[in-house]
């Protein structure tokens, strides 16, 4: 009988790492466009992030304006119904997991990875415009902060699809909070100026590197291909276990710099700005979608639901 390595066969999909090229985006952002009307700034969004798009996916960027375009139809006709909640929903996993079966691979990046971000920014608008239509006393206080009375426009869908800090690995975030981000609202008080977080988000592109370096100093050493060897089955168990927790935590560090990074644009832009400590310090963590300290000090499992991909999990639970 021949022996097979069950792990031969094994392929930890992909993640795209948001580039640092970014940054002068965020930075032409806050010289040229901030403090712009909401119009000016969603249509600045729509051209970078489809800039962004294209250059990556090439003529296959038509798929996030299709999608959008078809959610805007059915908020427009029904919105805050729960008819536009089962077509938002069916229609937006419908798209994505057609995709996934055409293309037959989920293993490389392609079109399709932003497009999972998108499905829960459209699914989450649909929501939250239903939500709008109960009584103010029976929403939760998740409810509460992000529902919108009316279905935005639709510059304003596209600029939120296509924002440049969080279009191909996220982080994903409400409408409402894109729209008092645009609307200068976000903040207590209005200014002219940009808000002080050039310092904040460098500094978490720089945490951000630390970790993408981490993946890829450590995949030297860690090396999936290992699996496929005949040494690796001569190991003992405690090896072999010793092997794949440290693998495992290598192939995390990729996911975590990819977050950080983003995170840092949307920083800079203004976006995460998440309110003041009790120390009167501001806070930018309003699109955290890791959190590093309860990440790397977890031992249970909760920690990591509660710090990994937290963004993505907030929205399940909400």
């Amino acid at each position: 009988m021949t022996y097979m390595n069950p792990m031969e066969k094994f392929h930890f999909p992909d993640y795209p790492q948001p580039s640092p090229s970014r940054y002068p985006l965020a930075f032409l952002y806050r010289r040229q466009v901030y403090g712009q009307t909401a119009t000016t700034q969603h249509i600045f969004f729509i051209i970078t992030g489809l800039w962004i798009a294209c250059f990556n996916f090439g003529f296959h960027a038509i798929h996030t304006v299709i999608n959008v375009l078809a959610i805007y139809i059915i908020l427009q006709t029904c919105s805050g119904t729960r008819l536009s909640l089962w077509l938002a929903i069916i229609f937006n996993n419908v798209y994505l997991v057609l995709g996934y079966y055409i293309l037959d691979n989920y293993e490389d990046i392609c079109w399709t990875t932003p497009h999972c971000v998108l499905t829960l920014k459209l699914t989450g608008l649909a929501f939250d415009l239903y939500d709008a239509q109960e009584k103010e006393e029976k929403l939760s206080a998740d409810q509460k902060a992000t529902i919108i009375k009316e279905p935005p426009s639709l510059l304003a869908m596209l600029g939120h699809a296509f924002f440049f800090g969080g279009f191909l690995a996220g982080p994903q975030f409400s409408m409402k909070r894109y729209l008092s981000f645009t609307h200068g609202t976000i903040q207590e008080k209005v200014s002219k100026d940009p808000p002080d977080s050039v310092v904040p988000g460098l500094k978490r592109l720089g945490v951000g590197v630390v970790y993408i370096a981490s993946y890829h100093i450590g995949g030297l050493i860690f090396s999936t291909d290992h699996y496929k060897d005949d040494t690796f089955q001569d190991l003992s168990y405690i090896s072999m276990f010793f092997y794949i927790t440290l693998w495992g935590r290598v192939i995390l560090n990729k996911y975590i710099g990819s977050w950080l990074i983003a995170e840092g644009t949307c920083i800079l832009v203004g976006v995460s700005y998440n309110g003041k400590d009790i120390n009167g310090n501001i806070e930018w963590n309003g699109v955290c979608n890791v959190q590093l300290k309860k990440l790397e000090e977890g031992c249970r499992l909760r920690d990591y639901i509660q710090s990994f991909n937290y963004n993505t999990n907030q929205w399940m639970a909400k």
